[in-house]
């Protein structure tokens, strides 16, 4: 749903979900890529950057995060 977008970054697009016990949340979809050998190549960087975004935003203490 577009009206739920709150952005675009280089993994996805984020979008605006709530908890069943009615928190905000954002929720990242990751972009698909297309299943070539360089495509599997940038998988692999893409997703160990992935892995380090999430414990960069899992270490900070913010109510926005």
């Amino acid at each position: 749903d577009q009206s739920r977008k709150i952005g675009d970054g280089g993994f996805g697009s984020v979008y605006l979900g709530r908890l069943p016990d009615g928190r905000a949340v954002a929720v990242k979809h990751l972009h698909r890529q297309r299943p070539t050998a360089a495509a599997a190549a940038a998988r692999a960087f893409s997703a160990k950057s992935f892995c380090n975004e999430i414990l960069i935003l899992s270490s900070i203490d913010h109510p926005n995060l």
